[in-house]
């Protein structure tokens, strides 16, 4: 019987990570729609294709995602020294942000997780470098097999094939900050090395 499949999801909530987390794009949403209710009911955002064409709505659109950007700019550099231009594109691999340690319930002892914490940075600036930075960015758990291993492999073709580039190529490109972040058990010595392979990667 239909009625009984249910989703179960350990993704994000639009009331968590857009309402509390974006306020300009939820002020924004709300503001197109008349109503702040589309936070309850995520098929209220239909209303915004009627806001398609609208060239006013596009245009707060696009400031809001730059106001965005130049803050996460700004906390880039406090927090590394490193400056990244708000015009680069940011590719970033971000999901929950949960950096407490492991517990172990039988005895009550902690360990640190096994996190990254580094950023994958490509600057025109710097002969197309990837430069490795302190980030705030953690992604879900790190697997021998997807996520951040494929993501840096991308990483890797992407800067071999940038390499290849004549100059006059390289100009057409459109700048672009790669930020990848992750966790895994202390143990787990596979996550440990593909840690090691993003460092390495950004000190390349």
């Amino acid at each position: 019987m239909p009625e009984k499949f249910q989703n179960k999801t350990n993704g994000v909530t639009q009331r968590r990570w857009l309402a509390f987390c974006n306020p300009r794009e939820r002020d924004l949403i709300t503001e197109a729609l008349g109503s702040d209710e589309w936070i309850g009911d995520l098929y209220k955002l239909t209303g915004l294709r009627e806001k398609a064409d609208d060239p006013e709505f596009k245009a707060k659109w696009a400031a809001m995602k730059r106001a965005c950007k130049e803050d996460l700019a700004v906390l880039v550099k406090e927090k590394t020294g490193y400056e990244i231009s708000p015009d680069a594109m940011f590719d970033i691999q971000v999901g929950n942000t949960d950096n407490n340690p492991v517990t172990n319930e039988k005895n009550g002892t902690t360990r640190p997780r096994t996190s990254i914490n580094k950023a994958l940075v490509w600057l025109p600036e710097h002969d197309s470098q990837l430069l490795t930075i302190d980030t705030l960015s953690q992604v879900k758990r790190i697997h021998e097999y997807k996520r951040q291993l494929l993501n840096v492999m991308r990483c890797i073709d992407a800067y071999t094939k940038i390499k290849a580039m004549s100059a006059e190529e390289k100009s057409k490109l459109t700048p672009k900050v790669i930020i990848i972040g992750g966790k895994a058990a202390p143990g787990y010595a596979m996550a440990k090395k593909i840690i090691k392979l993003i460092n390495a990667v950004g000190a390349k």
